[in-house]
Order: structure tokens, then C-alpha cells, then sequence
């Protein structure tokens, strides 16, 4: 505490001794306004709306694409399904002709028929049969009693349903019996 009080004894001595007073503080002026320039601001305004405007372009092109896309793939699928329902067309078969003799002298009906059905060249032999089964891959088997499903080729088939004109018969824990044209195959997992 000594200290203290010398060092406030030496400094009222100093003071009393005739030393210069300390110089009277500056007077304080406001700062002066800088000119606030709108150029920055405006240029990433503008900048802003360009980036904007590109994204809002790049959107509503790739809109569009997509559009196109999905109806290209909608009228494939009606022009496939119209084509099915021209194939099953009627045909009109004549009655049977009787044994009877009879003189006429109209002409004999002549049946036109309007709408062909193109048949089928690919049969059910044995070696398309053996290949639609060479085919078939088992994946896995989700084996519940009641609703076993097989994972055959990548795709989730359940007892009675058909995979590329195969039959699913019967599922097992490790295995699925399968049938085509009177054909019976077991696939089992590997």
C-alpha cells in the first residue's frame, strides 16, 4: 500500500512543480460522408436474374424432354394394343355342306374373308421348350406357405403366375417347380 501512495505523492508534486498541462483533447468532428455507389448492388441484381433465368431455361427444356419421352411411350403402348385387337379377328366359316343333291342355278355362296391372322411359326417343340427353361435363373425364395414368392430373373412371381409363357407350379424352401407345355422343370438356388 506504500507504493501506492508514493506514486500519488510523487505525481501531486509533479503537478504542483510547474511541469506543462497536459494538452487539451481534440475536438471530435463528425466523419464524412462517403458517396454510396449502386453499382455493386446492381450488378448482382443483374447477375442474380441471368443465373435465374438460365436455371429457369435449363428446367423447362429438361420439361419437355421428358415430356416427349413419356408420350413417345404411351402411344407405343396404344399402337401395340390397337395391333392385338386387329389380330383377333373374326372369321366367318361356312356351314357344312350336306349330302343331298339338289339342282340349282344360283351360284355357290363365296365366303371373303377380310382380316388375316397370321399364325404363330415358332412352336412348342422340345427344343423351345428346353431353351425358354434354360432361360429362367431363381434368384431367391421367399418361402411363407400361404404366399411363397420366388425372385426368377429378377422379377417377384407368386404360385400361378407366368414368366416369359413358364408356369410357376410350386414353391418350395429351396427350389421352384415350373411348366411349359406339359414340361416340368425344377429350378433350385445354387
Amino acid at each position: 500500500m506504500s507504493l501506492i501512495n508514493d506514486a500519488l505523492k510523487k505525481a501531486d508534486e509533479a503537478q504542483k512543480s510547474g511541469d506543462a498541462p497536459p494538452p487539451p483533447p481534440i475536438p471530435m468532428h463528425p466523419a464524412k460522408s462517403g458517396k454510396s455507389s449502386f453499382l455493386p448492388i446492381f450488378l448482382l441484381i443483374v447477375f442474380l436474374l441471368a443465373v435465374l433465368s438460365l436455371a429457369a431455361w435449363f428446367l423447362s427444356s429438361w420439361w419437355k424432354m421428358n415430356r416427349e419421352r413419356l408420350l413417345a411411350k404411351t402411344d407405343v403402348k396404344i399402337t401395340a394394343q390397337e395391333d392385338q385387337s386387329e389380330t383377333n379377328a373374326s372369321v366367318v366359316i361356312p356351314p357344312e355342306p350336306t349330302n343331298t343333291v339338289t339342282a340349282t342355278s344360283s351360284p355357290p355362296k363365296v365366303v371373303v374373308v377380310t382380316n388375316f391372322v397370321t399364325a404363330k411359326t415358332e412352336g412348342l417343340s422340345l427344343t423351345n421348350i428346353a431353351k425358354a427353361m434354360a432361360a429362367l435363373r431363381l434368384q431367391g425364395v421367399f418361402y411363407r406357405p400361404p404366399n411363397s414368392t420366388a425372385l426368377i430373373n429378377g422379377k417377384s412371381i407368386h404360385i400361378g403366375d407366368k414368366i416369359q409363357n413358364v408356369s410357376v407350379v410350386d414353391i418350395g424352401k429351396e427350389s421352384v417347380t415350373v411348366t411349359l407345355g406339359g414340361v416340368t422343370n425344377l429350378l433350385e438356388l445354387r
